[in-house]
């Protein structure tokens, strides 16, 4: 199997493609033919890069079925599901998978912009995600899209110096959640 399925921006493009074709030399198959294959019960080994093309699929499909998705669609869950897939940019993590995100109403949405640090994202990140986590993932936000983002101790000590600017709008029960979080988050590091 190719590295290439560990490509982070390879999720996007095979979950939201309408129609995936994968080509080997002259050969070719449709994705969801060799999901359906690789899903099955026959295959005795399981060829590297395979476990992120079943985790593709399931995502290809439950993405198919609007409106009611059986994954949580959260930011959290999609950096944690893809946590392991490679990029040349760390913050190519957060934004190859922006799409996927399932973004209520009332959130921003996150702005694509390669200008900004790594730290910068991780606090836009919590500031304006924090609160559709799910309450049971909520303690593990911060160090997932902090190791999503790859920050150096460098970018952690950026994280400790911006926060309270970052939070100062919200209101205080929630500056204070995530100034908690994100507090106990860099102690661990």
């Amino acid at each position: 199997m190719q590295p290439y399925w560990t490509r982070t921006w390879v999720v996007q493009e095979v979950v939201l493609g309408q129609s995936v074709s994968v080509w080997c030399g002259d050969d070719s198959v449709s994705f969801d033919q060799l999901f359906e294959f690789l899903s099955g019960p026959n295959v005795q080994t399981r060829p590297e890069g395979s476990t992120y093309m079943r985790l593709i699929g399931i995502r290809r499909n439950d993405f198919r079925r609007p409106p009611k998705h059986e994954l949580d669609d959260s930011l959290c869950a999609l950096l944690l599901d893809f946590s392991s897939t490679k990029c040349k940019n760390p913050l190519d993590k957060v934004y190859a998978i922006l799409s996927l995100e399932k973004r209520h109403s009332w959130q921003k949405p996150i702005i694509v912009d390669y200008t900004i640090e790594p730290a910068d994202l991780y606090l836009k990140v919590m500031v304006d995600r924090y609160e559709a986590t799910w309450e049971e993932m909520k303690d593990i936000f911060p160090e997932v899209v902090g190791d999503s983002l790859e920050l150096p101790l460098t970018g952690l000590q950026q994280v400790a110096c911006k926060l309270p600017d970052s939070l100062r709008p919200l209101v205080p029960g929630r500056r204070k959640d995530i100034f908690e979080f994100v507090i106990q988050y860099l102690l661990r590091k």
